[in-house]
């Protein structure tokens, strides 16, 4: 029997679900500070759906051991750059919990797309940033943490 292609409602319904729409920030020294890197993660028991999501988008799929006693390794498919932005395009009109965390991630890839026209090359290769697009890219990291944080 041949898989069913899977709906992009469904697609944002497990992101929803079973999906973190984040922003990673990364310490590099000599390079006025942080990078920020927007990243969906889906991580699923069953490799089947996040298997035709990680075919549909590209990304990353691979087996998580099992953090605690007693739960199952979990099927994880994470994706960031150009494709994430795809990805988030397609999705975002059906996102119900997300959406907002959708909308700055999206905001932030279209930044840097933008600013990586021109840039100047930093120490190692890596695109020397001025203060202010740290700031504002720090800021819209700041926004998604808040928006994803635990509890009450």
């Amino acid at each position: 029997m041949a898989a069913r292609v899977l709906d992009i409602r469904y697609i944002a319904g497990i992101t929803d679900g079973e999906g973190c729409i984040t922003i990673v920030k990364r310490s590099i020294a000599g390079v006025n500070g942080a990078r920020f890197i927007p990243v969906v993660v889906i991580s699923m028991t069953d490799k089947a759906a996040v298997r035709q999501i990680h075919r549909r988008f590209g990304g990353t799929l691979y087996l998580k051991k099992a953090n605690k006693p007693g739960h199952k390794p979990a099927w994880q498919w994470r994706i960031t750059g150009h494709n994430l932005l795809n990805f988030l395009k397609a999705v975002s009109p059906y996102l119900l919990v997300k959406g907002t965390q959708a909308k700055l991630a999206m905001k932030l890839a279209k930044i840097q797309a933008a600013n990586r026209q021109g840039a100047v090359k930093g120490e190692w290769g890596r695109r020397a940033l001025s203060r202010e697009l740290v700031v504002q890219r720090a800021a819209i990291c700041k926004e998604i943490q808040r928006l994803n944080k635990r509890g009450v």
